[in-house]
């Protein structure tokens, strides 16, 4: 499936208006009891709310980065580092092979984070691309929004690509 950046942030911010998510629950904090849903300021208001309630505003930015090449069979994140704002959207759009994103640590580039510290990470699972979704334009999308400013680094898992450069570093201090 193929989702436009609009498209998805729609989603993304339907499900949290409503309490759900459709992304990992790695990258989403438990909900609290009893705890009343937030609107999302970037969602429509119904025509009725429409004339007594004013929605502030924010912005949202979506930042694409492509997971390989298609031309070159390169295994590359492009761009390989990414400086966003709490609330921003990292889109991995997966264009060619079979690649993950995978969260790291600094001191351990090529290990998930799980297994270095007590810390579930974002982890897409494989995306394979292969000739049929090349030959329609047809490309895996995973995304996950940033929660923190904190540092976050992230790799591909597959074979021996990490160690091939095949990294990404989101907010590098």
């Amino acid at each position: 499936m193929h989702f436009t950046p609009t498209l998805l942030l729609s989603a993304l911010s339907i499900s949290s208006v409503l309490g759900k998510s459709s992304l990992p629950h790695s990258i989403h904090p438990s909900p609290k009891s009893h705890s009343k849903p937030k609107t999302n300021p970037s969602l429509p208001l119904p025509p009725a709310a429409a004339n007594t309630t004013k929605a502030p505003t924010t912005s949202t930015t979506t930042h694409v980065v492509r997971v390989g090449s298609s031309t070159n069979n390169s295994v590359k994140y492009f761009p390989d580092n990414i400086t966003a704002a709490v609330g921003d959207v990292i889109q991995f759009q997966f264009a060619a092979g079979n690649h993950t994103v995978t969260q790291s640590t600094f001191d351990a580039p090529c290990v998930p984070i799980s297994q270095s510290s007590n810390t579930t990470g974002v982890y897409s699972g494989f995306m394979d691309v292969g000739a049929g979704g090349k030959a329609t334009g047809m490309v895996p999308v995973f995304s996950m929004m940033v929660k923190a400013k904190t540092p976050m680094w992230f790799y591909c898992s597959q074979a021996k690509h990490c160690q091939k450069g095949m990294v990404l570093v989101v907010n590098e201090k």
